[in-house]
C-alpha cells in the first residue's frame, strides 16, 4: 500500500510524522528531513562512569552549580 501511494504518504509527512505498520506493529516512522534534522540535534551520546576518564571524574566532581540555579535544590527533595 505504501509504494503505491508513496507520494501522498511524503506529502503527509512533511507536516508530521507517520507510523508505518507491518503485520499491525509499528515498524518505521517517516518523516521530513526538517524534523529527523531537528531530532538529530537534541540526540546525546551516553557514556557509563566505567567510560569516564580520570580527569572526567575529577573535573565533574569539582564542578559547582550556579547560584541561580540554587532553588532547583528544592526539586530534589
Amino acid at each position: 500500500m505504501v509504494a503505491k501511494n508513496f507520494g501522498k504518504f511524503r506529502e503527509a509527512a512533511l507536516s508530521e510524522p507517520l507510523t508505518i505498520q507491518n503485520h499491525g506493529r509499528d515498524s518505521v516512522v517517516m518523516m521530513s528531513a526538517k524534523e529527523y534534522h531537528r531530532l538529530k540535534k537534541l540526540d546525546r551520546k551516553v557514556l557509563a562512569i566505567q567510560e569516564l576518564s580520570e580527569r572526567d571524574i575529577h573535573a565533574i566532581s569539582e564542578s559547582r552549580m550556579d547560584e541561580r540555579h540554587a532553588p532547583l535544590d528544592e526539586l530534589m527533595d
